[in-house]
């Protein structure tokens, strides 16, 4: 289905190019990746990336409950399975000014690491990973330019909690209070591929309903596979808190 999925949505009307990604929670994001870098390279003017993911099938649910990764009575450290989907629509700025549009959020820069250490819940967990992409889209902030807000996808699994927490030990000096952090599974249950794009309306939302901690936000998200996504995002000076 998913190698369909680009045949099935191209249309020289419409949606000119397709790209599907199948790796996990961090897959919302790696789509918004890469639409930022197409844009900024000129490549299109228009994007549309989002993620859509659901745990809420029976044969899942009993897979998961099987590997102990279901939240219970027994399983303490398991998630709350959930469904979700979300899209965000990206665009240059010239094209905004051209559609007389404004944007709810910026995207200042999006990246994307594979973790060295290997994958899976039984790897070898030091927060290098997502370190690393942390430090890599924060670059683009002076020094002394801290970050206001923290959206990811936290959700209960004690080995996500841990890469964060070593994360927290190398980069919290970046941040106003990085363990204050927004981790909206909690409400929405586990949401795999469609967290990023969820986050990123979410610091959106923030903005736009005035209750936003500062103009600067990251989010992240972590799959179980290797890869570990970001994205630094900046709210409009309209849409700050005042």
């Amino acid at each position: 289905m998913m190698r369909e999925l680009p045949r099935r949505l191209s249309s020289p009307r419409s949606i000119q190019r397709v790209e599907a990604f199948t790796q996990g929670h961090a897959a919302g994001l790696m789509a918004l990746e890469k639409a930022h870098a197409s844009i900024c390279r000129g490549e299109v003017e228009w994007c549309v990336a989002g993620g859509v993911e659901s745990w809420l099938e029976a044969e899942t649910l009993e897979w998961l409950d099987a590997r102990e990764q279901l939240k219970s009575s027994i399983h303490r450290w398991g998630f709350i399975p959930g469904e979700g989907a979300a899209f965000c629509l990206l665009a240059s700025g010239r094209a905004l000014r051209r559609a007389k549009l404004t944007a709810q959020v910026d995207v200042l820069s999006a990246t994307s690491v594979k973790d060295v250490h290997g994958a899976g819940l039984d790897s070898v967990c030091v927060g290098e990973a997502l370190t690393q992409a942390l430090r890599t889209i924060l670059q683009v902030l002076p020094p002394e330019v801290r970050v206001d807000q923290v959206a990811c996808d936290l959700n209960g699994q004690r080995h996500r909690t841990d890469e964060y927490g070593f994360t927290v030990a190398r980069l919290g000096a970046r941040f106003r209070d990085a363990t204050d952090v927004w981790t909206p599974a909690d409400c929405w249950g586990d949401v795999g591929a469609a967290s990023g794009p969820l986050l990123v309306n979410l610091v959106a939302a923030s903005g736009q309903r005035r209750w936003a901690k500062g103009p600067r936000a990251v989010v992240w998200a972590r799959s179980e596979g290797a890869e570990r996504s970001a994205a630094l995002l900046q709210l409009p000076a309209s849409e700050r808190q005042g």
